[in-house]
């Protein structure tokens, strides 16, 4: 928080939370943190796509050897993961995101990787069952990196225990709502 009592920008709370382990948030900060993520674009940079997706068919076309970030994380969520339906479409998908980082019970934890700061959002899946695909996951998980001010991914999570977020991460809002959470 600044001197003057406003909240730093979100970016910035994620930095500082992630310098000092002592500083708490106020739940004013974590909301403001998952308002922003929630808002923020998804990484636009063309990256290599999975040699084993090079070529299919996917959203009407062939998948090329890079593509943009959102092509790519949406083509290995549907046709390697199956966690969401053949028939989701990148506005969908960004949709999902968007409700999963503004859940109720959405849980945020921020680390450090490779010099680039991060905020995890962790929420019940809130896809439709229309769109889930053949291995659908009870958990979303959102990774925001400050560094960029983008979404960098987004994948379903069976439980806990294969989220894919780092153990040495901080919870500042923490995962004790899902304890018990049933699809």
């Amino acid at each position: 928080m600044s001197d003057g009592g406003e909240i730093s920008h979100p970016d910035v709370l994620i930095r500082e939370l992630i310098a000092d382990p002592e500083r708490p948030a106020t739940l004013e900060e974590v909301a403001k943190i998952l308002e922003h993520v929630a808002q923020a674009p998804f990484n636009t940079r063309r990256i290599d796509v999975t040699p084993v997706l090079v070529g299919r068919e996917f959203l009407g076309k062939r998948l090329g050897a890079r593509e943009d970030s959102l092509t790519v994380h949406l083509a290995h969520r549907v046709l390697a993961n199956e966690q969401w339906s053949n028939t989701t479409t990148k506005e969908e998908f960004l949709r999902d995101i968007e409700r999963a980082v503004l859940h109720p019970n959405a849980a945020l934890a921020v680390y450090e990787t490779r010099r680039t700061n991060y905020a995890a959002v962790v929420a019940p899946n809130v896809v439709p069952r229309s769109r889930l695909g053949r291995q659908p996951g009870k958990l979303m998980v959102v990774p925001y990196s400050a560094n960029r001010g983008r979404i960098v991914s987004a994948w379903q999570a069976r439980n806990e225990e294969n989220l894919l977020v780092p153990e040495r991460a901080r919870w500042i809002k923490p995962l004790k709502e899902f304890r018990n959470f049933e699809s």
